[in-house]
């Protein structure tokens, strides 16, 4: 890319100036999307966004990635209620810490069958029962309907005993 500066892209920024008052403010944007209150001001300024802030800025304000990038196609995902950028964030972050937490107890089965020479059986039953010395797992395990799910749970456990 040459030193040249290009040419301010004011649709990009009558885009911009719309999820921001979508939002309420760019603050709120900010906060929704993880993007810096500094780097929206620049975007609003004529600066070039990243596709990564491009993707949390659309997400957060509940509108097509296409749309806010080059002006093309529907602006919203769908007719339904949009979701705040909190919501969003809150969700991946939820979703994520699920994923985690199984690879964690996983990771601890196969420990207690590699390592310490227990049965599936009891591995199993390990992993179940240890959430509940804690409140807040005791919680977690409710959300997402009792971890009961043993078939699931033993499978990779099975793989890696029985290879």
């Amino acid at each position: 890319m040459s030193g040249k500066k290009t040419k301010k892209d004011y649709s990009f920024i009558a885009r911009m100036e719309k999820i921001i008052d979508s939002m309420g403010s760019q603050s709120r944007l900010s906060t929704a999307s993880g993007v810096s209150q500094t780097t929206i001001s620049s975007y609003l300024h004529g600066g070039e966004p990243s596709r990564v802030h491009l993707i949390s800025m659309a997400k957060a304000s509940g509108v097509s990635v296409m749309w806010l990038a080059i002006g093309e196609g529907e602006m919203s995902f769908s007719n339904e209620k949009s979701v705040t950028g909190s919501q969003i964030q809150q969700q991946e972050l939820s979703d994520f810490f699920d994923q985690a937490m199984d690879e964690f107890f996983e990771m601890v089965k196969i420990w207690q069958v590699e390592k310490n020479g227990r049965t599936v059986k009891t591995a199993i039953a390990f992993t179940q029962e240890f959430p509940l010395r804690f409140p807040e797992m005791t919680e977690w395990l409710k959300k997402r309907g009792g971890g009961s799910d043993k078939g699931r749970l033993q499978e990779p456990v099975d793989k890696v005993v029985n290879s």
